[in-house]
């Protein structure tokens, strides 16, 4: 196919990456006029962690919790026809469904077929098999009745059948993040759910759309080397999908960008082996894909392949692990850190009759130790911490967002991944001419900060991290092969990571992608990290030094932030 031209299949757009996110994007999709599907992926694992929290509390509970707000936002995109596949059910589809109806029926819309998935919920199978729970060291039976839920993640399958019998609005529980945009793009075009090529291509579509904004710029600055434009109104990303490839795009007028390395780092963003994504539809080989920047927040992606899908299904397990609690204190000026290193004592002091009781204790100084403990060493502070406060004499709740009321003690059920029933399994801008600013790779032979010549992106599956690396200039991979190891790595986040560290290459996109074991104290739900998710993994990579005699191209002159037509 030439270079820019465009045979559209069918254009599919995100609306949602995660519980309580913003509506004013969902909304934008649904007036745009330019898609007839809208994938919402509601849900992460301690979401739904939390939505089985909310139903051991009320049983009538579990859903989603913005069905009732968005319903109206949709009321025009819907009368026209279009489609819409979420996860809303979370840990009650059902419930879901009720808000569903009653919101439709108070927009003074009827008639309008509702497909519901069931089947995730699968506690008493996990029970029944044994299941070992891999990060936990143990097994579902050892840990009795602390497990407290099961979710399988769930292909396309059935939001296929439930289009082809004439649903508008496809909702479901655990139903795995991509397949909520493989389903329609499978059903629109036809493709066979074992025409293993295709459905991984659908798949590749699905995980550059899943998480919203981090296609768009989210997620991706870091000045002066990387700026969007107006990234304070991100929009959503689409894909026009044919079979011959897709092309990923935003409305135009939203903030953010789409170019090759924002695709680039949400492609291989939570992926282990990218020869070997497994989800429920497909095992996908994202290794040998192409990435073709359109320019004017364009890119046309083609070349992932599949192989029959795992034979089983990733579990997620909750386990009620209790209860968890956090505290601070400030301290400033010159004695700070010894002033608060002497309130560290005192607390552990108070907390020492309570020792048997405890499973883990945790102090960090934020700002100084809390992500990263005594690394990176610099003029600047290794961390900082931006704290926001406002005040409103309006009551209630807005759109953009939910105000919570504080408790002294959360109730965590600890989000722990399950085996895949017989095995583990990892589950899975205007553009930027010149965004590294008045920089050179050329030092007079001292040392080369990675984040000089690269960039990355790390993300987060259960205890293990994964770090994707780029590097700005094609010509620079080899270097970066050469001199960025897994062991090189292994050693940097030493403390940090306390299993093995695997890597891979890519050298279709000129990037490394570094899984990390036994990386987040148990992970999210789990762990007392001030960044449970490990976002910040991505910055000490960068932090690395990588050596002297390295090439010496100019990264570009200083020119702004650059927006594409």
């Amino acid at each position: 196919m030439p270079r820019g031209a465009i045979q559209v299949g069918v254009s599919i757009g995100a609306g949602s990456a995660y519980a309580n996110d913003r509506l004013a994007p969902a909304a934008a999709m649904a007036d745009s006029g330019r898609v007839t599907y809208i994938g919402f992926d509601s849900l992460a694992e301690r979401t739904m962690a939390l939505a089985h929290q909310r139903r051991r509390r009320d049983p009538a509970t579990g859903q989603d919790e913005r069905i009732r707000e968005l319903v109206p936002l949709l009321a025009g995109y819907l009368g026209r026809g279009h489609r819409v596949v979420g996860n809303f059910g979370a840990a009650n589809p059902d419930a879901a469904v009720a808000d569903l109806v009653d919101s439709l029926r108070a927009q003074g819309q009827h008639g309008i077929p509702i497909g519901v998935i069931r089947g995730d919920a699968v506690l008493d199978l996990v029970r029944s098999l044994d299941c070992a729970l891999p990060e936990r060291g143990t097994t579902v039976a050892a840990l009795g009745d602390r497990v407290v839920s099961a979710n399988a993640y769930i292909g396309a399958d059935p939001i296929v059948t439930c289009l082809e019998a004439g649903a508008q609005i496809v909702v479901g529980g655990r139903i795995a993040d991509p397949s909520l945009f493989v389903g329609p793009i499978c059903h629109e075009l036809g493709w066979a759910l074992d025409d293993w090529d295709a459905v991984a291509h659908a798949t590749m579509v699905g995980h550059l759309l899943e998480c919203g904004v981090h296609s768009t710029g989210g997620n991706f600055e870091d000045p002066p080397y990387r700026v969007v434009p107006d990234p304070h109104r991100l929009g959503f990303p689409l894909a026009d999908v044919t079979r011959a490839d897709a092309i990923i795009t935003k409305l135009p007028g939203t903030g953010g960008a789409v170019d090759a390395r924002t695709m680039k780092t949400q492609l291989y963003y939570e992926i282990h082996d990218p020869a070997a994504y497994l989800t429920p539809d497909v095992t996908a080989d994202f290794s040998d894909i192409e990435i073709d920047d359109l320019g004017g927040d364009r890119v046309r992606l083609w070349g992932a392949r599949g192989r029959p899908r795992p034979e089983t299904l990733k579990v997620l397990v909750g386990v009620d692990d209790g209860f968890r609690a956090t505290g601070e204190i400030s301290f400033g000026g010159p004695g700070c850190v010894t002033r608060a290193r002497r309130a560290e004592e005192v607390l552990r002091a108070y907390l020492q009759p309570y020792a048997a009781s405890l499973t883990d204790v945790r102090v960090d100084l934020v700002g100084l130790t809390s992500l990263f403990g005594d690394r990176p060493e610099s003029t600047e502070p290794a961390e900082v911490r931006l704290r926001l406060a406002v005040h409103t004499p309006l009551p209630g709740r807005r759109r953009c967002g939910r105000t919570r009321g504080g408790v002294a003690l959360l109730r965590a059920i600890g989000r722990r991944r399950g085996r895949h029933l017989g095995g583990p399994c990892a589950r899975r801008h205007a553009r930027l001419r010149a965004s590294r600013i008045g920089h050179s790779h050329n030092r007079g032979g001292a040392l080369v900060i990675l984040r000089e010549v690269a960039y990355a992106r790390s993300g987060d599956k259960g205890d293990t991290s994964n770090i994707c690396v780029f590097v700005h200039e094609p010509a620079d991979y080899p270097m970066l092969v050469e001199r960025l190891t897994a062991e090189r790595v292994r050693q940097h986040f030493a403390g940090l990571v306390r299993g093995e560290v695997v890597r891979y290459e890519l050298p279709r996109v000129q990037g490394l992608n570094f899984v990390l074991f036994q990386a987040l104290d148990g992970g999210v739900s789990a762990t007392l990290r001030i960044d449970p998710h490990g976002k910040s993994f991505q910055s000490l990579a960068l932090a690395m030094d990588v050596g002297d005699g390295w090439s010496a191209r100019p990264l570009g002159e200083a020119s702004g932030t650059v927006g594409g037509a």
